[in-house]
């Protein structure tokens, strides 16, 4: 929503396809999740991944709990550190 807020205001109101996509081209700004950018060329979201750190102990990556649901109920389950 962010971004078609930005290509919206970029024009000035022409929301033309045209216009739209030419607007959205390179465009920058920051999100909840950090720095977003369209790529010029392929039109990609460019953004941060997130990914949990790796735990460690001895030189070697351990086990880590998560929960077994989206919304953080469910039983744990175990998965490997990446």
């Amino acid at each position: 929503m962010h971004a078609i807020y930005l290509a919206v205001q970029k024009t000035k109101g022409d929301t033309s396809p045209r216009q739209d996509h030419e607007a959205l081209k390179g465009l920058s700004f920051e999100s909840p999740r950090g720095p977003v950018t369209i790529d010029a060329s392929t039109r990609d979201i460019v953004q941060n991944d997130l990914h949990a750190p790796r735990r460690e102990k001895n030189g070697v990556l351990q086990k880590r709990r998560v929960p077994n649901g989206s919304d953080g109920e469910g039983p744990a389950r175990e998965i490997a550190a990446a």
